[in-house]
């Protein structure tokens, strides 16, 4: 027999533009609502920032930073922990036996804090007790007075736009990479600079990019994505000769698949802006219910290749991290089953190659149809993704 009970989620939110509240609920009601004042938030996150990899002529300076190196690595997610995680919080969560689900919405200076690597109890790590997500900002369809039919994850055709061809924007992928290792599958529709992408396919625009995403049943991208310089959550993917920005899906009547993932730097950031408008939040408003993405500026395989020999394969881990998370019945499971295979490696072996510079980047945007406001559900996992209270 099977266990099909839900299991507990615990919902927390950081409250304020300025990030100094945190409020926490657990759906199964066994403790109170908590709320906290954040002490030495700024400090803490700039140290963070700081260790974080950097664009530009400064890439390769944080490839041998906190993040690369253990000891550095766990006193930094540590004086992060202190920092946003408070003691009864960590008390809740060190008595839970079961694994748990934990849904964050975090203010916007939050927006980068890999929360699954915060240690809760010693060197044991959040990602250890909780399959952890974000959830996405409120949509449309979240107040429609007649919600759209939940759709169905189908193994149909899979599209994969990888690394077009950008002007003035080098190649993420080194020579020779096979989209066989990363897991994908021999039927799927294959655009960009890889071999068995369709050579004409290697200039994009983006209205061909819309109407292959509206035919896909999953949709990976995989290359680079830049950022607005005055808002930080809006992001853009480049598509050769156009670039695709949030702005693109939602004026657009392409429906997209159910799941998505975005492989390129910082593409989850969404929530850094007080009104996300992104590129993961433009695909959660044309239909997708999940998005995989990333935290923070991803090194490319050449730049962890000219650190250390070798270490480039991690960036082929990653994606095939994200293509498999994609396709398992819980994305969010998978994507943290992976990071929690790599956070042993990373324990056991240590290197360049197993450290969280990459795989701790890995984030899951979600927004799923049952989270619908108009709804009496009765139940208590999706009051939790819908961010109220029951009464």
């Amino acid at each position: 027999m099977t266990d099909d009970r839900i299991p507990p989620v615990l919902q927390i939110i950081g409250d304020g533009m300025q990030g100094h509240w945190l409020t926490w609920r657990w759906s199964d009601r066994s403790h109170p609502v908590g709320v906290q004042r954040l002490e030495d938030l700024h400090r803490v996150l700039e140290r963070f920032r700081v260790a974080l990899p950097a664009e530009g002529p400064l890439a390769a300076l944080n490839l041998d930073g906190p993040l690369t190196h253990p000891d550095a690595e766990l006193a930094l997610m540590q004086d992060l922990a202190t920092a946003l995680l408070p003691e009864d919080l960590l008390a809740q969560l060190r008595s839970r036996e079961e694994r748990i689900q934990v849904r964050v919405m975090p203010s916007p200076p939050l927006a980068q804090v890999p929360w699954g690597l915060l240690p809760v109890d010693g060197e044991r790590r959040l990602l250890e007790v909780a399959d952890v997500s974000w959830m996405g900002p409120i949509l449309p369809r979240d107040i429609d007075t007649v919600p759209d039919a939940p759709p169905r994850f189908e193994t149909g055709q899979d599209l994969y736009v990888i690394d077009p061809f950008a002007k003035g924007l080098g190649a993420v992928l080194p020579q020779g990479v096979r989209p066989e290792d990363w897991g994908v599958r021999g039927d799927s529709h294959l655009v960009g600079r890889i071999p068995g992408g369709r050579r004409h396919d290697r200039i994009l625009p983006e209205s061909v990019a819309l109407e292959l995403m509206g035919r896909a049943d999953w949709l990976g991208l995989v290359g680079h994505v830049s950022h607005h310089p005055d808002h930080p959550g809006e992001t853009f993917f480049h598509t050769s000769v156009d670039r695709l920005g949030a702005k693109d899906l939602i004026f657009d009547d392409t429906v997209m698949p159910s799941r998505v993932a975005i492989i390129a730097c910082a593409s989850g950031v969404d929530l850094a802006a007080p009104e996300p408008l992104g590129l993961a939040t433009g695909f959660l408003h044309r239909g997708a219910e999940t998005v995989l993405a990333t935290l923070w500026v991803l090194p490319t395989a050449h730049g962890l290749d000219q650190q250390v020999d070798g270490a480039g394969k991690a960036f082929s881990e990653l994606v095939a991290g994200f293509v498999s998370a994609g396709h398992t019945d819980d994305p969010v499971a998978g994507l943290c089953r992976y990071q929690r295979d790599r956070l042993r490696a990373w324990r056991d072996e240590g290197g360049l190659r197993n450290s969280p510079i990459l795989w701790g980047a890995a984030m899951a945007l979600t927004a799923p149809r049952e989270r619908h406001l108009g709804l009496d559900h009765g139940g208590s996992q999706e009051t939790a993704d819908r961010g109220t209270t029951e009464p």
